[in-house]
């Protein structure tokens, strides 16, 4: 039986002691084994007798499914605990009974290898994140620039100067640009289509871009938070924090499962990844003011809510999307009927509408996810994280409605996590709203050690008039 420094762990997870008794873990010393031995049934791997300080508890491990995970009380892991309470069938895709990764005798428990995903505990050599004030004023990724007498601006895709399409578009219907532009307006870009132009900065706060419907996403009406303060990456978002996050739900094998992730919008509207159509379980329905995709209410004390669902009308796809991470994936989805807008619940997140948002690239932005997978495998709780948008593009992330962005600590959006924002609070008047900038995409394929972490995701306002102009509002 184990000392009282020592814990009682499947042979794996000794190296000390699995190293001796490689590659006849049974017979090799078979006198000093049975001394080292501590617990098996039939049937069950070799456990031993191992000194805390050599094993594996509360460290890195690899699931039976081979997937990282550390090894966690089961009571600070989501699938283990329901695995637990009966609620995972027996050959679901974590299999809980056999990342057992050591036996505490004193309460009799088993603790779990459990998916980094899916703990809800902080890690032992991490500090526990604190709300964070956040400046008043969002660094803009699109530099600075300067026009004839002294005029500010920012180098910014042709399609994002609102100012450039009233002086030229509006007068020329059919302009087309032939790749140069005077000495004032040039700008250095490192996209392979760029447009790039000296654009100047809104003298006005607050205008609306020119479209007909932008005032029916009035800043006004979205976005609100009530602080700008955030947790940096990683962490459990507040119930009711993001309000807009919407989960795109498909059915497989007649069980409602979670897809693809989006924004409210608009009451009757999801902003949302065109590949999400193209997967072989098609959304049917929207699922708002969810938080915990395990639980069927969410609670704050005695407060519980259930989150509420709506039918998909019809969806509409860019029709140049070529399944391109960052190319024109993007899609709206028209809800059955209109969502009912509850503050703090259900809520629309606001779009780049006005001019100075439309000129805007943050070089920070919040992801919020769930970590879904596209192949159903089991959500948890929202949470969310910091990307870092890159200066300077990576060879899979050329064209200018693309944003390159790495997340903080290596973290990264989850492949399920498409159709998900992108967003930054920014001032607005007294007050601050949420801003949706980016549209997560998907992955890129074969990385080099450099960018391991950059993901790829869409330019919410180069395509702002295409959104617009298919709302039918």
């Amino acid at each position: 039986m184990p000392n009282i420094d020592e814990v009682c762990v499947p042979v794996r997870y000794c190296p000390d002691i699995r190293d001796v008794i490689q590659p006849e873990p049974v017979y090799r010393n078979r006198a000093w084994i049975e001394y080292r031995w501590c617990h098996q049934q039939s049937g069950e791997e070799l456990r031993v007798c191992c000194g805390q300080e050599r094993t594996s508890v509360g460290k890195r491990c690899l699931t039976a499914e081979s997937q990282k995970g550390r090894c966690v009380d089961p009571e600070h892991c989501t699938l283990a605990g329901r695995f637990r309470r009966g609620s995972m069938q027996r050959n679901a895709s974590y299999a809980s009974d056999k990342d057992v990764c050591y036996h505490s005798d004193a309460d009799g428990k088993d603790f779990y290898c459990c998916p980094e995903a899916y703990i809800n505990e902080p890690q032992k050599d991490q500090t526990p994140r604190k709300r964070e004030k956040r400046s008043s004023k969002v660094e803009n990724a699109l530099p600075s620039c300067n026009l004839k007498d002294g005029v500010i601006g920012h180098c910014v895709p042709m399609r994002l100067c609102d100012r450039f399409g009233a002086l030229v578009l509006d007068r020329s219907p059919n302009f087309k640009y032939n790749g140069s532009l005077p000495d004032c307006y040039k700008c250095p870009s490192d996209a392979s289509d760029s447009t790039s132009m000296c654009c100047a900065n809104p003298q006005t706060a607050h205008v609306l871009i020119r479209h007909a419907k932008a005032k029916k996403l009035h800043p006004e009406n979205c976005g609100l938070i009530r602080t700008p303060d955030l947790v940096l990456g990683g962490d459990e978002a507040g119930l009711g924090e993001f309000p807009w996050m919407a989960n795109l739900m498909g059915l497989r094998d007649s069980i409602k499962t979670a897809v693809c992730t989006g924004t409210l919008i608009h009451a009757r509207y999801i902003l949302t990844a065109a590949h999400c159509f193209t997967l072989p379980i098609k959304p049917i329905s929207v699922r708002l003011g969810e938080h915990n995709l395990s639980t069927e209410e969410d609670c704050v004390e005695n407060d519980c809510v259930k989150y509420v669902e709506y039918a998909i009308a019809n969806w509409t796809s860019h029709a140049k999307f070529k399944r391109t991470p960052g190319l024109y994936d993007i899609a709206l989805v028209k809800l059955d009927q209109p969502a009912e807008i509850i503050m703090d619940r259900v809520y629309p997140i606001c779009l780049p509408v006005t001019q100075e948002w439309l000129m805007m690239k943050p070089a920070e932005l919040i992801a919020p996810a769930w970590g879904l997978t596209e192949d159903g495998r089991d959500p948890d709780v929202l949470r969310f994280t910091t990307m870092h948008t890159l200066r300077e593009r990576p060879y899979y992330c050329k064209q200018e409605q693309m944003i390159c962005a790495r997340g903080s600590n290596g973290k990264t959006h989850g492949r399920g996590d498409g159709g998900g924002p992108l967003q930054q609070a920014v001032r607005y008047g007294e007050q601050y709203r949420m801003v949706q900038f980016g549209l997560i995409s998907g992955g890129t394929g074969k990385r080099t050690v450099d960018d391991e972490a950059v993901e790829v995701s869409v330019l919410v306002g180069y395509h702002i008039k295409w959104i617009l102009h298919n709302m039918d509002i």
